[in-house]
């Protein structure tokens, strides 16, 4: 019988090998979970997995999507999936989803067991260098006065901004937007409108643990929004390559049909890999 044990902040030593550093550093996060399967006979962990969950304030929308699943052991990853699915049911999941690369023919074998409906496709991730993205035409454009970067915020300007985005329903690609502090952005990359003290809207910018820089949140209020959030756009690649060199990739998550469509628009022959997807529903 294997072990099922959380992987924390306080073991993640001891399965490092097992997760990448950009995996490895949303444990301990708010909505994050990571649970490994191994035979306490053995040496070595023979399965892990890592899901995050979304939309948690409404239970009737609830999802969780896998963004790990690594499985050596075929017996071990099916006590993991089983452990997988007592948790989910404990946080009202509705749906269970993923998007993966890298899955061995037996670990899609393992999930279509467990009752996932796969298919092989396009990512919805783009990767782009800064020198792609310095050729887009707008980027030597004049842009307001009022755009600054978040490290010029004090504590309150910044939690007023990430106030605002949530009361408009914004939470970019972070679940737990309102519980990550300014330091986990890259502050002077990240950026935002400043207007009569008022932060007005947000461009924040994520490197993750590999060197890549990822944008994870744009929003803007008011009449100016789309010039607002263009302008935004602008200074970021501007001040990312100030600092880092062209070769600096940028990964691009066309998450909803507005990113989808404006990515299209900017680079329609880049594509992003090829990755198993798959979703189950859940009772």
């Amino acid at each position: 019988m294997s072990r099922i044990e959380d992987i924390t902040l306080e073991n993640l030593e001891d399965y490092g090998q097992l997760l990448k550093p950009s995996m490895a550093e949303n444990i301990g996060r708010e909505y994050y979970n990571c649970i490994a399967a191994f035979d306490p006979l053995g040496d070595e962990v023979g399965a892990a997995m890592v899901w995050e969950l979304k939309n948690t304030e409404n239970p009737d929308e609830t999802r969780a999507e896998i963004v790990y699943f690594g499985a050596s052991e075929p017996a071990e990853g099916e006590e993991l999936l089983r452990e997988y699915g007592v948790r989910i049911t404990d946080n009202w999941v509705k749906e269970s989803f993923f998007e993966l690369d890298g899955l061995s023919g037996e670990e899609k074998e393992l999930l279509s067991e467990a009752g996932f409906q796969m298919e092989e496709r396009e990512s919805r991730d783009i990767m782009m260098t800064l020198a792609e993205l310095n050729k887009l035409s707008f980027v030597n454009k004049k842009i307001s006065k009022y755009i600054i970067s978040i490290g010029k915020l004090d504590f309150l300007q910044f939690r007023q901004g990430l106030t605002n985005c949530l009361f408009c329903g914004k939470n970019g690609l972070e679940e737990d937007l309102a519980l990550l502090p300014a330091d986990w952005y890259e502050n002077n990359v990240s950026c935002c409108v400043v207007t009569d003290g008022k932060v007005n809207g947000l461009f924040l910018v994520h490197k993750m643990a590999d060197g890549i820089l990822m944008p994870v949140l744009l929003f803007a209020m008011g009449m100016e929004a789309n010039r607002s959030m263009l302008d935004m756009i602008c200074y970021s690649i501007r001040a990312a390559s100030a600092i880092y060199p062209e070769d600096t990739l940028v990964l691009i998550r066309r998450h909803d049909e507005k990113t989808r469509a404006l990515t299209a628009k900017l680079f329609p022959n880049r594509k992003g890999v090829t990755v198993t997807a798959g979703e189950r529903k859940e009772e």
